[in-house]
């Protein structure tokens, strides 16, 4: 069920293309016809035993101890997320494995809004320097 609901919750995001499989054998399988960039592994499945993806991996766990500790047993995880961890924290675990910065829409319409006044400032400085020299 866990597997189902974050499957949906990125699937809303729409950021990624999603593949989900509901035991490690499936993984490899899928990992050797369909190159995914991430992999989020449920921790339930990695008890016992632990396979190598190739690619970089977050464990679902549902405390501390033991997401550090299977996180330590996968080899290329970068780490453990709870498995109840929100849409934003699933996405930029993704996001920061992947190497992407995302900017929040609230900080790119400031920057550009400082961005647009540097330019307006800039212009006027080049009018008046023309103003000054040449037209007077």
């Amino acid at each position: 069920m866990i597997g189902a609901g974050i499957e949906t919750v990125l699937g809303l995001e729409d950021l990624y293309d999603l593949r989900r499989v509901t035991t490690l054998s499936d993984a490899a399988a899928a990992a050797a016809s369909w190159p995914a960039d991430v992999a989020l592994v449920d921790g339930v499945l990695l008890e016992g035993r632990a396979i190598a993806l190739g690619i970089p991996s977050y464990v679902l766990s549902g405390d501390a101890e033991s997401g550090d500790r299977l996180a330590d047993r996968l080899p290329g995880a970068r780490g453990w997320l709870f498995k109840d961890a929100t849409p934003s924290r699933l996405v930029a675990a993704i996001d920061r494995s992947l190497g992407i910065v995302r900017m929040r829409s609230d900080v790119g319409g400031t920057l550009g809004m400082v961005a647009v006044i540097v330019v307006i400032g800039f212009i006027g400085a080049i009018v008046m320097f023309l103003w000054r020299f040449f037209l007077s």
